[in-house]
């Protein structure tokens, strides 16, 4: 039987005529193997051309993430822009993932460490008179007590204060 192709193709026309379909590569029709046919296990790496499977010819949604090594993706193979907050899901970074060290003075935001926040100090809330305290680095009262009121160290001393003019 003699096949009529179509005049003028353009690079990946397909033409289907009996159950069977050719591909136009620019410059002949080539026939298509029908899936079907293809054995399993049949097309072996050694039968693929370097460079032949490129991302355009792999239908979104034909590799899934049981059909990928877990060693095939390393971070060498991402593209930093490829990784957004879109992306990441909600609960995939946990405070157990974050070291001590990036967490840094400037990458708070302002106001976001308020009072309740804070760790306690030995300090009870209230008033102090005659108050001894003591006060951290970072100017936090770290302890504070009453002394006595009232009481005047030399209350029974009498004191004689002369002035020199000169």
């Amino acid at each position: 039987m003699a096949l009529d192709f179509p005049n003028s193709p353009s690079v990946n026309d397909l033409f289907t005529v009996n159950g069977q379909t050719w591909s136009y590569n620019g410059s002949a029709w080539v026939v298509r193997a029908l899936a079907s046919a293809i054995a399993t296990g049949s097309i072996t790496e050694d039968k693929i051309a370097d460079g032949s499977i490129t991302a355009a010819k792999i239908a979104n949604g034909t590799i899934v993430a049981a059909e990928i090594a877990d060693s095939a993706i390393t971070t060498a193979k991402i593209n930093n822009l490829a990784v957004t907050t879109a992306k990441i899901n909600a609960d995939a970074v946990t405070t157990a993932k974050i070291l001590d060290e990036n967490v840094t003075t400037g990458k708070l935001a302002n106001a976001a460490v308020t009072a309740t926040k804070l760790a306690n100090t030995a300090v009870v809330s209230g008033s102090y008179t005659a108050t001894n305290i003591t006060v951290d680095a970072q100017g936090r009262i770290t302890s504070a007590s009453s002394g006595q009121s009232g009481v005047d160290a030399f209350s029974d001393q009498f004191f004689i204060g002369t002035q020199v003019w000169g």
